[in-house]
């Protein structure tokens, strides 16, 4: 499930009673999204209260930062989205704003 914003969906039957226009991988064809750059294997995007980009929100669980700036990220992001037809999109983040764009 490629949601607008929100996570925490647990099951397939949870999925089908969700309406279909949230639903954006389905919605737009999306077949793979890679994380590259300053964001690779993460699987979601953080932001702290300044716009910039962050590995977790934890800073004590999971071998989180003792401090909230260690969690920043030190390059932009990159997520490329692949659709089924081979068509590929690139989206850019940058680390310092959260300022985003199609490259």
């Amino acid at each position: 499930m490629l949601s607008g914003g929100w996570s925490g969906i647990t099951s397939e039957s949870t999925c089908r009673r969700l309406n279909k226009e949230s639903n954006l991988g389905k919605r737009f064809n999306i077949t793979l999204i890679e994380f590259k750059n300053g964001c690779d294997r993460m699987q979601t995007i953080n932001f702290d209260e300044m716009g910039r980009l962050m590995k977790v929100v934890s800073i004590t669980k999971n071998n989180g930062a003792k401090r909230p700036y260690d969690r920043l990220l030190k390059k932009d992001c990159e997520i490329n989205i692949f659709d089924k037809y081979g068509n590929k999109t690139t989206i850019v983040i940058e680390k310092e704003s959260g300022f985003s764009y199609i490259k």
